[in-house]
């Protein structure tokens, strides 16, 4: 059992994770199946991570899960390839991280996906002239609205050489006085504002300034899936019709997720966090699907909803000329709405 409260904030989220891990492990055991597993600690340096790659069982694996950091990710990736063993990153969240690699599997969806997730919705659900997209005034922002806006014109039916709506907010734009929003709201013209960005200190002013400046009329927000776990904003998410893609969804009032919690408690005397469920997840998904169809399993993965996980396992391929897959991702992304007091499925 876990009883350090003074572990490294680092490592807390490997321990919750893999005490999650742990009990979908214990989960196979109990239906009669053996699994051979080993964890090993690579100890946070990549000098200690080569050298566990150099290991027999290692290169023996059926399946491994991990690692953590970017760099030992790529270091995995490259170590992989062109063998018989796949690799399940739960964490990295690249956009083409790797290319001709069917052996890598990328289990939480890149941001391109949450950008084609959404884009979809707004485009279904929005009139395009009434589409705006709130950018924060740096580079980082702006290169982040150009891309989804260029998914987004992918999804425009009518004319995808349409001008897309977009406002740079200027830094001072909470005591600007032309800064305001008040003029695009019109009665039964429903406006929907994108911002694609998850500086929590900037949501909370933007949100406030468009709940200001909204005058009681209805407006509709689309986010990125951190929001969903930003407790200052809350205020402003019921109000403001605020969506967002994720493929992560904690629904506090479900049996399944109530019993886990039980169950956490009574193996490691504490309440779990996002990270021991996306432990349960990932294992028990990923275990499950190996079991069941075998080694590269991905090619024929099934769809399927775990305790908070949505998974839709899919190969990517960039080059349609030579229909060779790169890697496979989680394209399990849904629509989610806040409705107090929390964020809900849009059926």
């Amino acid at each position: 059992k876990n009883t350090s409260e003074n572990i490294s904030k680092n490592s807390n989220w490997a321990v919750h994770f893999y005490s999650g891990a742990k009990l979908a492990l214990k989960k196979v055991e109990n239906t009669g199946v053996h699994v051979n597993v080993t964890v090993v600690d690579c100890k946070n340096s990549d000098d200690e991570f080569k050298k566990l790659m150099q290991r027999e069982d290692i290169a023996k694996s059926d399946l491994i899960i991990g690692p953590y950091s970017s760099n030992q990710s790529k270091l995995m990736i490259d170590f992989i390839k062109n063998k018989e063993i796949t690799l399940v990153s739960p964490y990295t969240t690249s956009s083409n991280p790797t290319k001709d690699n069917p052996n890598y599997i990328q289990a939480n969806p890149s941001i391109n996906r949450h950008f084609e997730c959404l884009s979809k919705h707004i485009s279904e659900n929005s009139d395009i002239n009434k589409v705006y997209f709130i950018t924060q005034n740096t580079e980082s922002a702006k290169n982040r609205s150009k891309n989804f806006k260029n998914v987004f014109r992918n999804f425009i039916k009518s004319d995808k050489s349409a001008n897309i709506n977009e406002i740079i907010v200027p830094d001072n734009f909470l005591t600007s006085s032309e800064f305001k929003l008040d003029s695009l709201i019109i009665d039964n013209e429903p406006v929907s504002f994108v911002i694609p960005s998850w500086d929590e200190k900037y949501i909370k002013d933007i949100l406030r300034k468009i709940e200001s400046d909204r005058n009681g009329k209805q407006v509709f927000v689309y986010g990125m899936p951190q929001w969903q776990f930003i407790d200052e904003i809350k205020t402003y998410l019921n109000n403001l019709n605020v969506r967002i893609s994720s493929n992560v969804l904690l629904n506090t009032g479900s049996s399944d997720v109530d019993k886990f919690r039980n169950l956490y408690f009574e193996e490691y005397a504490k309440m779990p966090d996002l990270e021991a469920f996306n432990g349960y997840d990932v294992t028990s998904y990923f275990i499950d699907q190996l079991l069941k169809k075998g080694n590269f399993f991905q090619k024929d993965c099934s769809p399927g909803k775990q305790l908070v996980t949505k998974f839709d396992i899919r190969p990517v391929v960039n080059n349609i000329n030579t229909n060779v897959v790169d890697y496979y991702e989680n394209f399990g992304l849904q629509i989610l709405q806040f409705k107090w007091p929390g964020f809900q499925i849009i059926e």
